[in-house]
């Protein structure tokens, strides 16, 4: 069994922590007869989507849905697309519902920035849906947290770090993909806060998100210790 390295134990008491209680770019357009091809709207609105910074794992959505939905009914030129090649696409995939939702918002939305643009007249998109069954998700507790916290062996670095992590996203609601980006810079001991640029949130916004003393325990020890590690 590999023993543990002295500078993963924590030297701090949290004794009184492990109970249990109740607690618009101008682009050159080519056309015919004025009309645009799906292939230069989707370049255009690429290149769109590009300079807003927007995520490259959405602009890789929108090509590959919009292509396939185009060589799927055979489409050329946005005018041409109507109500019923969107059934037909959704009709002919093997696909559950909730997957076939996914890639009818790519492609809704697609659609909605092409109406921006002024090359489509109406919204006819609105009226097409699909189904879903959205499972209920039950949110964890106070005492879920306090049992977490009961069962691990807080003067374990890694411990301590699974903990603060799980209390940090309870309190705070912030994704577990912020969380994996979060850097001590982030946050303010002296306020109680996490400072959080657009760069590491998924709607790029910044914002200011507050935390409650013991979080300021937890994150306190975490952020010496840790310095200690990367030392180490």
């Amino acid at each position: 069994m590999t023993k543990k390295k002295p500078i993963f134990i924590i030297d701090e008491d949290f004794s009184d922590l492990s109970t249990v209680d109740n607690v618009s770019v101008k682009s050159p357009i080519i056309v015919e007869d004025d009309r645009i091809t799906i292939e230069k709207a989707l370049e255009i609105i690429t290149r769109q989507m590009e300079i807003s910074t927007i995520r490259p794992r959405a602009i890789k959505d929108y090509i590959y849905y919009v292509s396939r939905f185009k060589d799927s009914e055979n489409l050329m030129y946005i005018d041409d697309i109507g109500t019923g090649d969107l059934y037909s696409w959704l009709e002919k995939m093997d696909v559950n519902n909730q997957t076939k939702l996914t890639r009818l918002k790519c492609i809704k939305a697609f659609l909605s920035r092409c109406f921006d643009n002024g090359w489509i007249d109406t919204m006819f998109w609105k009226t097409v849906n699909v189904k879903v069954d959205k499972p209920v998700k039950v949110g964890a507790s106070e005492r879920d947290l306090s049992i977490l916290m009961s069962v691990l062996d807080l003067s374990n670095f890694v411990h301590l770090r699974d903990v603060a992590a799980a209390r940090l996203m309870f309190k705070t609601g912030i994704r577990i993909s912020t969380l994996a980006k979060l850097e001590e810079a982030h946050i303010d001991l002296s306020t109680n806060t996490l400072n959080l640029d657009g760069d590491i949130l998924k709607n790029r916004q910044p914002i200011i998100l507050s935390f409650d003393d013991i979080m300021n325990r937890l994150l306190s020890v975490l952020i010496k210790y840790n310095r200690a590690i990367k030392r180490e």
